[in-house]
């Protein structure tokens, strides 16, 4: 089971590995055709200084250089507390800078001449595909927010579901905070619900909570909490025993929480029953409610198949094998003299 935050790390870390290994590709496939030689061609006639130089290093030596060096450097400045860090950019760009100028120094003392046209090719290739990824990210997570109160919403959810499906996952149901009344308008229902929000967030259980809808939270629950779910939601319970504070009134909320393996379905179906019975919590009922439907379903087709076909009910009687003997086609029972119907 793996949380939204330790997901965008990863996507990071993978985002950064295919950035650099298509820019390298793409590198090399433009030396092979000649492009990178043009771009060459034009910055050896700014660099020229009247010195030539004793050797030159081969194009393909310095692509693959800078790209060993580059990843070394994205390795070094991955986040560590979950935040996204510039520290890889500010090493992209501070080991191009280190690149030119040492280019430049060498080349001017007639010492050896680094190709730039390769490094500036490969540089910029990785640059524009990691922003391209960064920006496709930034709208993918966009998307898995929830406008009302910041969080990762139920596209999230089902995203970090999709990572570990033998979690359990939890759902918690508010009721009264959906659907504006006369003493609650829409931004009192907002600010109920991101209390509510900053209450649940404390539980233990909780790393990264989600709002489903209005009054509606969903998380991921470890395996030590979905073992003891009754501790675990009467805790939670508990935070609400305190009443809201909304523009002077005291407002009391009252959550019921459901839990189901695997299912944000069942989560929130189980919470939704354990509202209805009033209850603090209540596991997923899926398995009885498949019985039931399958149960009413062979009813239906039991009574299509009367209604559509002549049958007939016949009633067989059973006898003892041990006092039933059977001479010349006819039954005889235990008693002497009494003959049944074969």
């Amino acid at each position: 089971m793996l949380s939204m935050r330790a997901l965008r790390e990863l996507r990071d870390e993978k985002s950064d590995a295919i950035a650099l290994v298509i820019a390298l590709v793409l590198s090399v496939c433009l030396m092979l055709s000649g492009l990178e030689g043009t771009l060459e061609t034009g910055l050896r006639t700014l660099r020229h200084s009247g010195a030539s130089a004793l050797v030159e290093i081969p194009c393909a030596l310095v692509v693959l250089s800078l790209a060993l060096l580059l990843g070394g450097a994205l390795l070094r400045a991955r986040p560590t507390d979950g935040q996204r860090s510039p520290g890889a950019i500010a090493s992209t760009l501070a080991l191009g800078a280190a690149l030119v100028g040492t280019a430049v120094l060498l080349d001017w003392h007639g010492v050896v001449y680094l190709p730039m046209g390769a490094g500036v090719s490969f540089l910029g290739l990785f640059v524009g595909i990691r922003l391209s990824m960064a920006i496709h990210a930034r709208w993918h997570d966009h998307r898995g927010l929830d406008r009302l109160s910041g969080l990762p919403n139920s596209r999230a959810l089902n995203e970090a579901l999709r990572s570990g499906r033998s979690a359990h996952v939890a759902a918690a149901h508010i009721a009264g905070l959906a659907t504006p009344t006369a003493d609650l308008g829409p931004e009192d229902l907002a600010e109920l619900n991101r209390q509510a929000a900053r209450r649940l967030s404390v539980v233990s259980d909780i790393e990264e909570l989600h709002c489903l809808s209005p009054g509606l939270f969903g998380w991921l629950m470890h395996p030590q909490a979905s073992e003891n779910s009754e501790t675990t939601f009467e805790a939670a319970r508990a935070l609400f025993n305190a009443p809201f504070e909304l523009g002077g009134r005291s407002i009391r909320l009252v959550p019921h929480f459901g839990r189901a393996p695997g299912s944000l379905e069942g989560a929130v179906h189980a919470a939704s029953l354990a509202l209805q019975r009033e209850l603090v919590w209540s596991c997923d009922t899926n398995p009885i409610r498949h019985n039931v439907a399958h149960g009413i379903r062979q009813l239906g087709e039991f009574d299509q198949t009367l209604a559509s076909v002549n049958m007939s009910a016949l009633l067989q009687s059973r006898s003892a094998l041990a006092t039933v003997g059977n001479v010349k086609g006819e039954t005889w029972g235990a008693e002497p003299g009494r003959r049944l119907a074969a």
